[in-house]
């Protein structure tokens, strides 16, 4: 196991807070033991060297004070200038050997006394000796060396004044210590509470599952960016599973929306299979209808001719067949036009012109108010004849309305226009309104809330206008009168300006 790993594994329980403190004591205290070594090395050498230094001068003055008592052998004046040196409490012996290398004067500190200077100068080492410091000076006259002068100084000064700094160096690494541990304290906290945030955010996010929380950001260092990433991962999650609400929620709107088509498409099937049987029905049918009625509409007519001068209330029996004949044949023509599909016939056609035509052709009763409100610049491609059942169909159904309603407001507008990318007709009455319970089904091949027809009109209406691939919305308030919105796809209109 490396180091590293060791520490890793060893420190794998201590708080963030904490192995921050181990790390800034730990830097602190090595810099400053590294420091504190330098310091008492570099001040042991300042003093050794000042000691030499100054071990030298003596023995240079003391040599040169002693070079006339060395000449005449006075030693009285030798030991005099030697007893000098008691002035500096680091000397412990000084000698003075003359040229036959004698001993020819000594000086001997008091607490050393039993040191004393070597007889024979050959006895002497210069350097190291017992713990001390040792110099030498020749004494030179003229070109001739008549003497050595030695001192030794002790260390034991620098040794007080290195133990003494130590001493102090120990006293401010202690202070030092103690003043980092509260301002490491103090401003960790910088550092520790954005992943204090984090965990916490983090225990709540894993508690309560809600991923909206976000952490704040107080810092553009790596913590920093630690959060913003933390946050953009949170957002990350909170998109994901919004997204996956989403999908479940499609999911079960699919689920639906696929239940209701099967619904819609069992509705149409069982739809299709009534009209197929109303088709076969109606072919059959209606030749078999028509025949008669065309019979009885010829023995009317002829029984008219014949009989002069009629009778009022018989005229008005003669009138009240036609009617009939006209509505059974109407009844037998929306059923055929239901149950068989031709193929259209598109033509050109300027929508307002053909408005105004049909408007124009047609006979609505003279109690009914009949609003045009047009857009001048449609044209339209259409089966004219198709259309006009269709207008027709919508118009009848709103005179029908208005007239059961049996208001003073007895008007129909009639209005076209383009929107976005389609074009519109809209038929709107005055008439009482739909029932809400109604409207869902007015386009139901046979519903019908009347007493007489077959309930074709708007199924015939919603046929014709998906053929031309568009077609018919229907809205109603009751008590009001309704909406009937006819619309067609851009690809069938074009404008005027466009053409031109």
């Amino acid at each position: 196991m490396s180091v590293n790993d060791y520490l890793a594994h060893l420190t794998r329980n201590i708080p963030v807070g904490r192995k921050i403190l181990l790390v800034v004591l730990t830097t602190l205290c090595i810099t400053l033991l590294v420091f504190s070594l330098m310091v008492v090395l570099l001040n042991y050498q300042s003093n050794e060297r000042s000691l030499r230094e100054e071990i030298n001068v003596l023995a240079r003055v003391v040599a040169d004070r002693s070079r006339a008592a060395l000449t005449f052998g006075d030693r009285q004046i030798a030991r005099e200038n030697m007893h000098a040196l008691s002035a500096k409490p680091s000397i412990v012996f000084a000698c003075m050997y003359d040229e036959t290398g004698d001993l020819f004067a000594q000086y001997v500190a008091a607490e050393k006394a039993d040191s004393k200077c070597p007889s024979r100068m050959s006895k002497l080492l210069v350097g190291e000796v017992d713990g001390g410091v040792v110099t030498e000076h020749m004494v030179h006259l003229d070109d001739r060396i008549i003497g050595v002068v030695y001192i030794k100084a002790s260390r034991q000064r620098i040794w007080k004044q290195t133990t003494d700094l130590v001493m102090m160096m120990l006293l401010t690494f202690l202070v030092v210590g103690v003043l980092a541990l509260k301002i490491a304290e103090s401003l960790q906290r910088f550092v520790t509470r954005p992943i204090h945030d984090l965990v916490q955010a983090s225990r709540v996010i894993s508690r309560e599952r809600d991923y909206s929380i976000r952490v704040k950001r107080d810092t553009n260092d790596e913590l920093g960016q630690l959060v913003t990433a933390f946050n953009e991962m949170l957002e990350g999650i909170e998109d994901r599973d919004e997204l996956l609400v989403d999908a479940k929620q499609n999911l079960e709107n699919i689920v639906r929306s696929r239940t209701r088509e099967l619904r819609e498409a069992q509705s149409e099937l069982v739809r299709n299979e009534r009209l197929a049987t109303l088709g076969q029905l109606t072919a059959t049918v209606s030749h078999e209808l028509r025949n008669p009625l065309g019979t009885i509409r010829t023995s009317a007519f002829t029984l008219a001719n014949r009989i002069k001068d009629l009778d009022p209330a018989l005229q008005k029996n003669l009138d009240r067949i036609e009617r009939n004949i006209i509505r059974c044949d109407n009844i037998i023509t929306e059923l055929l036009d239901y149950s068989r599909i031709r193929a259209l016939q598109h033509e050109r056609t300027n929508l307002n012109e053909w408005l105004h035509n049909i408007v124009d052709q047609s006979s609505w009763p003279t109690t009914i108010t009949l609003r045009l409100e047009l857009d001048r610049d449609i044209d339209l491609e259409m089966d004219r004849d198709l259309m006009r059942r269709v207008i027709n169909n919508v118009m009848d159904n709103a005179c029908q309305a208005i007239e059961e309603r049996h208001s003073s407001d007895r008007t129909i507008i009639l209005h076209s226009r383009r929107v976005r990318d389609r074009t519109e007709i809209d038929i709107v009455d005055t008439g009482p309104g739909i029932d809400a319970d109604v409207l869902p089904h007015v386009f139901e091949p046979l519903f019908s809330t009347r007493s007489f027809g077959v309930g074709l009109g708007l199924a015939v209406v919603k046929q014709i206008m998906e053929q031309h691939g568009g077609g018919v919305n229907i809205s109603s308030e009751p008590g009001i009168g309704t909406r009937v919105t006819l619309w067609f796809p851009a690809s069938l209109s074009y404008s005027r300006r466009q053409a031109s």
